[in-house]
């Protein structure tokens, strides 16, 4: 039986950098709310337009390491969060979805240096603080 995972924190709201335009805006917008109604295939297909015209846009890559994090694709899922950390390494919400990604690799040790990560960012974090006391329950 296949492992289920839960999704991954999607945000709400979107920081958008200075500087992109209406089209990218509208692209992000039209990519979240197929993301959101399950539209997988599609939304994934709009992130990599975007990321195709900017690749480090911020928004694209962490909903698109979400949508990994959905399909099961956690090593690309990682490599996504690597490079929205490089932008942002201050998000507690790529932190604790990092560490679900390495969850899903079985590479719990890492898992815990990623909730810790969020912790240290958002101490109320309750999700991370959950997710790191089940872990270290476990060895």
């Amino acid at each position: 039986m296949a492992r289920k995972f839960p999704k991954a924190n999607v945000p709400r709201q979107h920081v958008i950098s200075k500087g992109n335009h209406a089209h990218l805006l509208d692209l992000i917008k039209r990519g979240f709310f197929a993301h959101q109604k399950g539209e997988l295939d599609k939304a994934g297909s709009i992130y990599d337009q975007i990321l195709k015209i900017q690749p480090n846009y911020f928004d694209a890559l962490q909903l698109k390491a979400a949508l990994k994090i959905q399909l099961g694709l956690f090593a690309e899922a990682i490599t996504l969060f690597d490079r929205a950390l490089r932008i942002n390494e201050r998000n507690s919400a790529l932190w604790f979805n990092r560490g679900m990604a390495f969850e899903g690799l079985n590479d719990e040790s890492q898992a815990i240096k990623c909730y810790e990560a969020a912790i240290s960012i958002s101490p109320d974090y309750l999700d991370a603080i959950k997710r790191k006391e089940e872990l270290l329950a476990k060895s």
